[in-house]
């Protein structure tokens, strides 16, 4: 996995400090046929989160949603199973401050996508994961999570794509 400074974040950050940069990224909801969904622990601040990451030069929505699951927790996904739900970029809740200081307003594309069977294994981001009922987050959820689920909820519920 590539370093975190070899990254295009990375190299911005190299230039303007943690002063506050917008950047588009995709979320994804991976989903058993039970209903329960896949969250992870964050290695850096230990909260529960879902798949998620921003995008590098020349990737979709799709691929950036992709290589996150695959990264993160080490399942591929298929293109055509990753279906968009909503989109999050609430600039109070979606205002992301990282403890080294960086400030990020995400704009994300959320999916939500059918579990593959593979078992999620752990990485340099994410130390444990956990299958849990989507109305049960563990805690401390982080709070961007906590919206896309609620989000995702509502997509379930009317079957309508959710801007926020």
């Amino acid at each position: 996995m590539p370093d975190f400074s070899d990254s295009y974040l990375g190299r911005l950050r190299a230039h303007v400090g943690s002063a506050l940069i917008l950047c588009p990224g995709a979320q994804v909801v991976l989903v058993r046929d039970d209903g329960r969904i896949l969250v992870q622990r964050r290695t850096d601040s230990g909260s529960w989160e879902i798949p998620s990451g921003a995008a590098e030069p020349g990737q979709s929505f799709r691929d950036v949603a992709r290589a996150e699951v695959l990264e993160e927790a080490g399942i591929g996904l298929e293109p055509a199973n990753l279906v968009p739900f909503a989109t999050f970029s609430d600039p109070v809740q979606h205002l992301l401050v990282y403890p080294n200081g960086d400030q990020v307003h995400a704009f994300a594309l959320c999916f939500w996508a059918p579990w593959t069977g593979a078992e999620p294994a752990a990485s340099d981001e994410a130390i444990e994961h956990r299958w849990v009922r989507p109305d049960a987050l563990p805690v401390p959820t982080h709070p961007p999570t906590a919206q896309v689920i609620r989000l995702y909820l509502e997509y379930r519920s009317t079957g309508q794509f959710v801007a926020d």
